[in-house]
């Protein structure tokens, strides 16, 4: 599936070509994207709330989350017909993937409770290893049927800048052939910091 590197610069002052990044027609829009980053300075504690807030008590995982992660917004062009790509896969996620989450965890806990309060430690065990099993189950179906043939954005380890995942590659490609022609006007747009020239070259088409 291709993918590519953008800078924090690119991104931020709307570089991306006017190129859908889904099926690579021109684009006509740049929709807007946001994705949440934890804080480096309190990646290890964050990341522990999550993972904790997640398994055990989803109100956590949401205060972490939402409220204590950083937002950033990227704008990626697309054209008419798939401007409205990400529309149905976020309502999944919000109405879906979060309220069956949360539920799971729940009942999981709560037969968990009855069997110990009854002195069933065999079954109270059985049912918090169902919790980790069910959002494996939850996550193989959000990643397989939701978020299949999306473009998606994510944060690659150690870098300042985003990862653009199942673009088309003539997205790849036109984003490319900008970068060379203002790789000496504007030398910004191809290091970061954290970035090095190996991470810029790490676009792929697999």
């Amino acid at each position: 599936m291709p993918r590519v590197n953008v800078t924090t610069y690119e991104y931020e002052q709307d570089l991306l070509p006017m190129v859908c990044a889904k099926c690579g027609r021109p684009a006509e829009d740049r929709v807007l994207r946001q994705i949440r980053h934890l804080d480096c300075d309190r990646q290890g504690l964050l990341a522990a709330g999550v993972v904790i807030g997640l398994l055990a008590f989803p109100p956590l995982f949401f205060f972490v989350a939402f409220r204590l992660s950083e937002k950033i917004r990227v704008r990626i062009p697309m054209c008419e017909t798939h401007r409205d790509d990400w529309k149905w896969r976020d309502l999944a996620e919000k109405w879906f993937v979060i309220p069956v989450w949360a539920v799971t965890v729940f009942v999981f806990y709560a037969i968990a409770l009855m069997y110990a309060f009854k002195g069933d430690t065999g079954n109270a065990a059985a049912a918090l290893v169902g919790v980790p099993g069910a959002f494996f189950v939850l996550a193989f179906v959000e990643n397989v049927i939701i978020l299949f043939g999306a473009v998606k954005v994510s944060i690659p380890a150690k870098q300042n800048g985003i990862r653009l995942t199942g673009v088309h590659e003539d997205f790849v490609a036109a984003l490319a052939e900008e970068r060379a022609r203002e790789r000496v006007d504007n030398p910004e747009r191809r290091y970061a910091p954290r970035m090095g020239v190996q991470d810029d070259y790490d676009d792929e088409l697999q």
